[in-house]
């Protein structure tokens, strides 16, 4: 016990990160190698026998696609598989008749090869051709009902030029071989071909890359195919045998392509262009952020007077994140409490109208810190597309540091002679009595033209003012040549005379007018991208509205789908499996019949036929078997896990009544979960156990489990053969295998299955071993709350 729950432990903390996947590729091909020197070696013996195993090898799988298209047609999005699926029933059809007429089968009345030629090439150019049509419905629907019938219109027309009306080109000459017309023809169906492909290599966006890869090496392989049966005169030549050696390769993989597409991932496209339409929203969001933060400070105000939108300038004057300012009330946070009542009051009269157009405001504004900044503010208001005020944009400009400046050069006023900046004092008439070094240097002539200067401008004017009233203080803006001035004018009552005070404000209205170009700039833009995002959001919202329409007419058609998906498979179990008991059935009639004509070579190659046939079966069972998992309903429940393992180990022990087998069954913790898919996890597990310790004089096996946090582990440990680490990730794919179904029987969905009740669980599996030192299978449970 000690030493499972170590191993149980060691378990939890190793899960594999990465690993040699080769083994079960590798039994593929060789598998595939295998089959195909025995074909060679039938070939050999009987090249009739062997023409008829690869054709019906061919015809087999051109049903069961169509089987298995037309059967999902209902569900599945990508109609390329039921094009394909479609056109593969009638190109099996084709090879039947070319089959059945093949020189020597007797089942017409043709002495000549000349109509089983013609009956390939015509099975080929449907094939070539249904290939390059097909990526048309990878974004089109497919009327099934009509792609069926000219289907039918085509194949009645073919067979009829053939057998009926003789008009079909020669295509084999006794004697001479193949005619011109099937030479040319398998090199104009080459030609489709490679054009099939290159569509494939641009459409490869809508495939998985494996599948792509697998229809793509199947169209090549067609193509040699094609090209190899251009050099044969006899058919029996060695070309003949290349070429029908290729033709299983193309069928096998186009299988495989399409049983992947309608099984594993038939919804991957469903939200692709919502994905794309969502990706070029968040690009305008990112364009728009960027010419915001080319300004200065920006601050868009909801009309409850939150932060909608601040740039990075903002936000580093504020001393936080943006994540830390949006949503939050403006003046409450960022505004001194001393003037915070008038600037709502502003901002007020700015959502109601009350202040038209720009308007300039300044006031401080307070960082996270603690410290003030003064800001000069270009406000305005911000409407939908119904005219509708639904904010302010503000753009500011920090004026602290200029502000101190002019303070500082307000107190040189006091030191005429000292100050930086020019000073004046003129009298009433427009007589210029002082100009202190500064004016001196900037306006040379200010005394010799007087009032004419445009230093004095609109000078009557405010010597008028100051009559009236010598107490006030006159301010203007005004700019001479290129340059601009600050005013400011006292009444001097002790000399009579107008004291003007200068301050060269040159570079704050350069950054004013470049301010407000770029405020006008900016909420052009932003009207721009705001006009082009609603665009978006009612494409995006229109996109929305679709999606939601397919996916209710999509529930619609699976509801009805699930009543179908049981015929279904009744209709596979039937349809696949009834060639394979006539292939099983045959051999064995032939094995009884004439058993005494053959040697015990060929009687094992019949009885390998059989076996083959008989594994195809179960295989088919098992796929079927492993697909309903996925819409099998969970019923969850308290399970007594003890009693489940008992239960499972008893009916093993019926099944396996010659083996000496010990189950040493510790202690398993109450779990929740569907009793029945539980109990096969259980009992896929035990027989993986018994099945690998068949070498062993005693099988024994130990099962427990035990709580781990938030989780319940089970494991099951046998003393077998084990299995090298490096492969551990292969072990519960589909199909499958480290060990050789001569060496353990099986089929490789038996650990597929146990993950995906484990998964469906919203559990995990996994396992350990060492060659020859047994194997530890383990798999969690949540616990329930």
């Amino acid at each position: 016990m000690d030493k499972a729950m170590t191993r149980l432990f060691n378990g939890l903390k190793s899960v594999s990160k990465s690993g040699a996947l080769k083994t079960g590729r590798n039994l593929e091909i060789l598998s595939g190698i295998a089959a195909l020197v025995g074909l060679c070696l039938i070939s050999h013996y009987n090249y009739l026998l062997f023409h008829v195993l690869v054709e019906l090898f061919s015809i087999v799988i051109g049903v069961t696609l169509f089987i298995v298209a037309w059967n999902l047609r209902r569900t599945i999005t990508n109609h390329y598989i039921l094009f394909i699926g479609i056109a593969y029933l009638f190109v099996a059809t084709l090879d039947t008749f070319h089959t059945l007429s093949y020189k020597g089968m007797g089942v017409f009345a043709i002495d000549s090869a000349d109509t089983a030629t013609q009956l390939w090439i015509a099975a080929r150019f449907l094939q070539g051709a249904s290939l390059l049509a097909a990526p048309y419905f990878l974004k089109r629907k497919l009327n099934s009902g009509a792609t069926f019938f000219l289907f039918t219109v085509f194949a009645a027309l073919i067979l009829g030029s053939i057998y009926l009306w003789n008009i079909f080109p020669a295509c084999y000459i006794e004697g001479r071989g193949l005619t011109p017309f099937k030479v040319a023809g398998e090199y104009i169906i080459s030609s489709i071909l490679l054009m099939a492909l290159i569509f494939l290599y641009k459409n490869r966006s809508h495939f998985d890359a494996a599948v792509s890869r697998w229809i793509g090496v199947s169209i090549v392989a067609t193509m040699v195919s094609e090209l190899a049966f251009t050099f044969y005169v006899g058919v029996y030549d060695i070309s003949n045998l290349i070429g029908h050696f290729f033709k299983i390769i193309a069928f096998y993989l186009i299988y495989k392509a399409v049983i992947k597409m309608a099984f594993i991932k038939p919804y991957d496209l469903l939200f692709r262009d919502l994905n794309l339409q969502r990706a070029a929203l968040q690009e305008e969001k990112k364009r728009a952020q960027s010419y915001l933060d080319v300004a200065g400070i920006i601050v868009v105000l909801n009309i409850d007077q939150t932060i909608a939108l601040i740039n990075k300038s903002g936000c580093h004057l504020l001393g936080c994140e943006e994540r830390e300012v949006i949503g939050k009330n403006w003046f409450d946070t960022f505004i001194p409490e001393r003037i915070r009542n008038d600037a709502k009051a502003v901002f007020s009269n700015l959502i109601t109208g009350a202040l038209e157009g720009i308007d300039v405001y300044e006031n401080p504004i307070l960082s996270v810190s603690g410290e003030e900044r003064l800001i000069r503010w270009h406000n305005s208001r911000l409407r939908d597309e119904h005219g509708r005020i639904t904010g302010t944009l503000s753009a500011g400009e920090d004026i602290t540091e200029w502000k101190k400046a002019e303070a500082e050069k307000t107190k040189l006023a006091t030191f005429p002679q000292l100050n930086p900046n020019p000073i004046a004092e003129v009298d009433l008439s427009g007589k210029v009595h002082f100009l202190n070094p500064a004016a001196e240097r900037l306006f040379p002539d200010l005394r010799r033209l007087g009032v004419a200067h445009p230093w004095l401008k609109d000078w009557e004017e405010w010597v008028g003012g100051f009559l009236r009233d010598r107490d006030q203080e006159g301010r203007r803006e005004i700019e001479i040549g290129e340059e601009w001035y600050n005013q400011t004018m006292y009444y001097v009552d002790e000399i009579e005379r107008i004291r003007i005070y200068g301050l060269d404000i040159t570079k704050r209205k350069r950054a004013e007018a470049t301010l407000l170009k770029i405020h006008e700039d900016l909420e052009q833009r932003v009207r721009e991208r705001t006009l082009q995002l609603d665009t978006v959001q009612r494409a995006l919202q229109k996109s929305y509205n679709e999606l939601e329409r397919r996916v209710e007419e999509r529930t619609a058609e699976l509801e009805a789908a699930n009543k179908e998906l049981e015929s279904f498979s009744y209709s596979v179990s039937h349809d696949l499996q009834a060639p394979l008991r006539a292939i099983d059935g045959y051999a064995r009639m032939i094995l009884r019949d004439h058993t005494d004509q053959f040697d015990e070579d060929t009687k094992q190659k019949f009885g390998t036929i059989r076996r083959s046939s008989q594994m195809m079966g179960q295989l088919i069972n098992d796929l079927l078997a492993f697909s309903r998992l996925g819409r099998q309903e969970i019923m969850p429940s308290k399970l007594d896990m003890g009693g489940l393992l008992n239960d499972a180990w008893k009916e093993l022990q019926m099944i396996h009544p010659e083996r000496k087998m010990i189950l040493d069954a510790q202690e398993m913790p109450q779990a929740f979960g569907d009793r029945t898919l539980i109990k096969q996890v259980l009992l896929n597990l035990l027989s993986n156990a018994i099945k690998f310790t068949k070498y062993r004089e005693c099988a024994k096996i130990e099962a427990g489990g035990c709580a781990d946090g938030k989780q319940l582990v089970y494991y099951i440990i046998d003393n077998g053969v084990g299995f090298d680490m490096t492969y551990h990730d292969k072990m519960f794919g589909v199909f499958q295998r480290l060990h050789s179904s001569d060496e353990f029987e099986g089929t490789g969905v038996g650990l597929a299955i146990v993950q995906r009740i484990i998964h469906r669980h919203g559990g995990r599996v996994w396992a350990e071993g060492r060659p020859d030192r047994g194997a530890s299978f383990y798999f969690s449970l949540k616990r329930k709350e």
